[in-house]
């Protein structure tokens, strides 16, 4: 952690009115992990704001990856320590105890340990409505949900007014598998009603709905591949591969697919000039992660985008 920021920590430690509840012996901040101890503290004061459905601030602290984000960036325990720069969590009136911050300051120093057994591995970690099946490298004849569908979804179905988890709209939500699969008989693309949807020449019943452009043929086919593979709940994650050139490229043929694949719904132009699409696509805590409740950017991808941006970001 910045040596600046453990110093101001420090120096506030000793001026709050800290909670004694669970100091005792029972307090064990030996060696911590996310799923038996920082998750209930998360569960108990700050999902009901900081949530999957409600990421006020841009965190979701129900999820793995998305509470490791302020704990890496020391914006988790500055806000529950009220220390000053911080917002003070849970409340501006209200602390959490003395074990409980003792947790979070053990489990950040033991490099956010997941589980008992150790694992450290955020790319297995994701929305726990998504929870795949396993993580695999990936196949170039398999559609993967995680990395190709929930992508194209969340950022074309699920937006404010239509298919996100506020506005459920006609009682529809693509967030995540679970409620995705509602709309989605597997095996069987002709008879779901989101392929359907995504081929209907009706504009009013046509999805994703206007302003917001329609499928190509080529996210369709992609859509309708990965229903009649039994529409898995399945995920891969690649290397930067060998093949990976990002020189010579052009935004038309190398960097609009990645922006259509993950991002259709989303206006770039300027993120990219404040650099929020960087860090974004980065996932470093420095800007709410994207693609949004999907995993993020290949290495390859991402690469691509940062070497485009640096030769000026041209619509080429």
């Amino acid at each position: 952690m910045n040596p600046l920021l453990t110093s101001r920590l420090n120096d506030t430690v000793a001026k709050i009115p800290f909670d004694s509840t669970g100091t005792t012996g029972s307090c064990d901040t030996i060696k911590v992990n996310y799923i038996e101890n920082i998750k209930p503290i998360m569960t108990k004061y700050c999902t009901s704001c900081h949530s999957t459905a409600l990421n006020l601030g841009g965190y979701d602290l129900s999820t793995y990856a998305g509470t490791v984000i302020p704990g890496k960036s020391g914006k988790l325990l500055g806000s529950v320590m009220h220390a000053v720069g911080f917002i003070a969590m849970p409340s501006a009136s209200q602390y959490i105890s003395t074990c409980e911050v003792n947790a979070i300051k053990s489990w950040i120093a033991q490099s956010y340990l997941l589980d008992s057994i150790g694992s450290t591995d955020t790319t297995k970690i994701v929305n726990p409505i998504l929870t795949p099946a396993g993580i695999n490298t990936c196949n170039p004849d398999t559609v993967y949900f995680a990395s190709q569908i929930l992508p194209l979804l969340v950022s074309t179905c699920a937006m404010s007014g239509c298919h996100d988890e506020k506005s459920r709209k006609d009682g529809v939500v693509m967030t995540d598998y679970v409620n995705s699969m509602k709309t989605v008989k597997a095996g069987d693309p002709k008879n779901s009603e989101l392929y359907k949807s995504l081929i209907d020449k009706d504009p009013e019943d046509r999805m994703p709905m206007a302003p917001i452009p329609p499928f190509n043929q080529t996210q369709i086919e992609l859509v309708s591949k990965w229903i009649t593979q039994g529409a898995k709940n399945n995920a891969c994650t690649n290397t930067i591969a060998s093949n990976c050139v990002i020189s010579n490229m052009s935004f038309s043929k190398d960097v609009l697919p990645i922006f259509i694949s993950n991002c259709n719904g989303c206006h770039l132009q300027t993120y990219i000039s404040n650099g929020s699409l960087m860090n974004s696509i980065l996932q470093n805590g420095k800007a709410a992660p994207m693609p949004k409740n999907a995993y993020k950017l290949n290495s390859c991808s991402i690469a691509t985008i940062q070497a485009w941006i640096i030769k000026g970001a041209l619509n080429n």
